[in-house]
């Protein structure tokens, strides 16, 4: 009896522990205190997602750092208030940065980002 029940906890803890190390996707996101700019960036199929959440005239802008490229980019939401996706494609493991910030488009400036999210493709 005292052996079943050991095996079975034996069992259900090796469980836990291989879904526990099994790879998770690396989707996160960021945004602004103000919540007037977002960037989701999803790890499978390396989309980034830029969403607008205010109607204030402004657009919201991703900053994007790539470790692949070397390269930071601004990604830009300016259709107004709503989301915008944008697909990419980067070897596997890449590292990739990103913040949220509000920007004019007509002059391509950018303010008041949000804190860095780090995350891998």
């Amino acid at each position: 009896m005292k052996t079943r029940k050991i095996g079975a906890a034996l069992t259900v803890a090796l469980a836990a522990l291989a879904y526990a190390g099994a790879p998770a996707a690396a989707d996160g996101h960021v945004q602004r205190s103000d919540g007037s700019a977002r960037v989701t960036f999803y790890s499978t199929g390396e989309k980034l997602k830029v969403c607008d959440g205010r109607k204030d005239g402004h657009s919201a802008v991703a900053r994007l750092y790539r470790s692949d490229t070397g390269k930071t980019y601004s990604v830009w939401r300016r259709a107004g208030v709503g989301c915008s996706t944008f697909n990419y494609s980067m070897p596997e493991g890449t590292n990739v940065k990103y913040r949220a910030c509000l920007g004019n488009w007509n002059n391509k400036t950018y303010w008041g980002c949000s804190v860095r999210v780090d995350d891998e493709a």
